[in-house]
């Protein structure tokens, strides 16, 4: 890279753009034997200023960042899918959701009043945080990483404490539902390496 850059210290955008030409050629070999026999009109090279090439890097990174926000959103608007589905079935449905599971009865107990409201408060209130804190860029990646270790932890709980009391004939939507939970927390962790990346922090 030494070889781009002038002996006063400017980004010289011909040397780049010959580097350029010689990497995508097929050739390489007619490209290096053309660059000898070159127009010495040509020979005067335009340099770029700090300035110019400070701009042409924030447009490449501004790119990089247009890409990242795309696949967030597609990440998250899969996570909302199943959140909604979720919360749904929690408040208008619960009992039909409990009766696939052979569960004791004080546990039962606990699951249908204490449970219902925790989950549903706990997950309608990180979600609101997570969407505002992206948006407004506060302190984003220190809540998606918190969004992971919750989503993370609810999992495992929900595991020990309701799907391992699954009846033999709802064995199957139970296994999907803990494949699309494990897919979200991949997303989640997804969402998380790449706020490192957009806000420069916990590097």
């Amino acid at each position: 890279m030494g070889g781009l850059v002038s002996t006063r210290g400017r980004f010289d955008a011909s040397r780049w753009c010959d580097f350029k030409a010689l990497r995508a050629s097929p050739n390489r070999k007619s490209v290096l034997s053309d660059k000898g026999s070159a127009d010495p009109v040509m020979k005067q090279r335009q340099v770029l200023s700090e300035e110019e090439l400070a701009a042409l890097l924030a447009a490449d990174l501004e790119t990089v960042r247009a890409q990242n926000r795309f696949w967030f959103w597609v990440r998250s608007g899969f996570v909302l899918v199943y959140i909604g589905f979720m919360l749904a079935a929690l408040l208008l449905a619960p009992d039909r959701i409990f009766a696939k599971f052979d569960i004791p009865e004080q546990l039962l107990h606990a699951l249908t009043h204490e449970y219902v409201t925790l989950r549903v408060v706990t997950v309608v209130a990180m979600t609101a945080l997570y969407l505002l804190s992206y948006w407004r860029g506060w302190y984003f990646p220190y809540v998606a990483l918190a969004a992971v270790l919750i989503a993370a932890g609810n999992l495992i709980n929900d595991f020990f404490s309701l799907y391992i009391f699954v009846k033999p004939e709802a064995m199957m939507m139970v296994q999907i539902i803990i494949a699309v939970r494990v897919l979200i927390v991949v997303f989640l962790v997804m969402n998380f390496v790449g706020a490192r990346k957009d806000f420069n922090v916990l590097q």
